[in-house]
């Protein structure tokens, strides 16, 4: 793998301990002012029978995400369905930990390194997803903003104060920018993007123009397999039934937690808030910004900071414990190295370019 220059070790750990520090910086403002006398009893006061059906839908959503992944892959190249869910379980997983979503790239490495699967279609089948997610984002905003009974219009997170509408307006429009205009180029230009990027970029580097050609053609044949109606039907259906999965996981852990007044559209707009929040770049395991955004969406139902404080750190705590068990789960029994993961995530954040194929980084021409 040809890489660009790499940050000196001491610099890396210097971001992994700002970004730690953020989180923990986060998490102490949250937390300074909660009565723990009530946040305990909260905690404690909790069904086991609805927390176990919080734990159920969340471990079908991972189910139902690497199937709809699955369906993705196999128009890209045939896989099976055992590994898609395998790959599924240790790229969420990498994203958990790694900072700056960096490990957004654990997925296409591993598709390339298991499957051969050329780096451009990995992160094509990474973007189609996310573009499905935000298109579900958006829908479920919408459904939210017209039928949902929310009892307030805004919440604070600090001195900051979020209006749901106009704040989720701007953050929905925001992320499909990027994932839906990059796929609706590539489905407009076609072929002109790789000749285009060749004739640009070839004037001031060629091997650089070389693998970026490459990549934008493995991601350009993705892209292609979006035409068939029928695969449309089937990301249309998965994708509705992901969004009603995770709307019911945080709508039973509100019955759990015996929210009186919440409905199955509380979860959705819970749902909601936590996605929108998320999207920003976040310190590892989104310590602080998950809790800050599923306090801030309880807020608009009137529940207090105490409660919802509980309420945040039990659905982090079963969310993280069931996506880093099938991540570790899966580390093992296929043997993967996250060590390796990390490592290719951070050359690509720093520079380095992956592979424009499975073949070996060799084929690439002198640079001039």
């Amino acid at each position: 793998m040809s890489s660009g220059p790499a940050l000196p070790n001491w610099k890396r750990l210097i971001r992994l301990i700002l970004s730690i520090a953020l989180g923990v910086g986060i998490l102490l403002v949250l937390f300074w002012n909660v009565d723990f006398d009530i946040f305990w009893g909260a905690i404690r006061g909790v069904s086991v029978g609805w927390w176990l059906g919080a734990c159920g839908m969340f471990t079908l959503l991972h189910t139902v995400r690497a199937f709809r992944w699955y369906l993705i892959i196999r128009r890209v190249k045939p896989i099976t369905f055992r590994e898609a869910f395998s790959i599924t379980a240790v790229g969420f997983l990498a994203i958990q930990a790694l900072p700056f979503r960096l490990g957004e790239f654990a997925r296409p490495y591993l598709l390339l390194e298991r499957k051969d699967i050329p780096f451009g279609s990995g992160m094509y089948t990474v973007v189609m997803e996310r573009t499905l997610d935000i298109m579900g984002l958006g829908a479920c905003f919408t459904l939210a903003v017209l039928f949902a009974d929310i009892p307030l219009a805004t919440f604070m997170i600090g001195d900051w104060t979020v209006s749901f509408v106009d704040e989720g307006r701007k953050a929905v429009a925001i992320a499909m920018v990027p994932f839906g205009g990059c796929l609706l180029a590539f489905l407009v230009l076609g072929e002109r993007a790789v000749s285009w990027t060749e004739a640009i970029v070839g004037r001031f580097h060629k091997g650089l123009a070389f693998r970026l050609t490459g990549l934008i053609r493995s991601f350009l044949e993705g892209v292609q397999t979006m035409k068939d109606w029928r695969f449309g039907i089937n990301m249309t259906v998965t994708t509705v039934v992901l969004w009603l999965v995770n709307a019911m996981g945080m709508w039973f852990l509100c019955m759990a937690f015996n929210f009186e007044g919440l409905g199955l559209m509380a979860g959705l707009v819970l749902l909601v808030v936590l996605i929108i929040g998320i999207l920003l770049p976040a310190p590892p395991l989104f310590a602080g910004i998950f809790e800050a955004f599923i306090i801030g969406g309880l807020a608009l139902y009137g529940v207090d900071k105490d409660p919802a404080a509980a309420y945040a750190v039990v659905l982090h705590t079963s969310t993280l414990a069931i996506l880093c068990s099938l991540g570790v789960i899966f580390l093992w029994i296929d043997q993967m190295s996250f060590r390796k993961i990390a490592q290719f995530a951070k050359e690509m954040r720093e520079g380095g370019g992956p592979p424009s194929s499975g073949g070996p980084p060799s084929e690439a021409p002198a640079d001039e």
